[in-house]
């Protein structure tokens, strides 16, 4: 797992689960207005809407075949990933 810029566009996590690669746009590139939209939701329901807003079909119907704990194994990283570098401020 890694997050890697392509040519022109925004930073991508990319991860291999069950040998498939799924590539989500990195948390620190989301645009404000996902943020936004989920801020109120549970934090489950934070997760499958912020999903279904940035992947593509093609991704979702990769997501939807594997097992739930290897996907949430996913978010948790990509979750990780963003929050790599940040500061805490009290």
């Amino acid at each position: 797992m890694a997050t890697k810029t392509k040519p022109n566009t925004a930073p991508v996590f990319t991860y291999t689960i069950e040998g498939k690669d799924v590539e989500l746009p990195a948390i620190k590139s989301l645009p404000f207005g996902v943020m936004r939209k989920i801020r109120k939701l549970e934090e489950v329901d934070q997760v499958f809407t912020m999903l279904e807003m940035v992947v593509d079909e093609d991704t979702m119907a990769v997501l939807d075949e594997l097992p739930a704990v290897a996907v949430l194994e996913m978010v948790q990283a990509w979750q990780e990933e963003g929050n790599a570098g940040e500061s805490v401020q009290s």
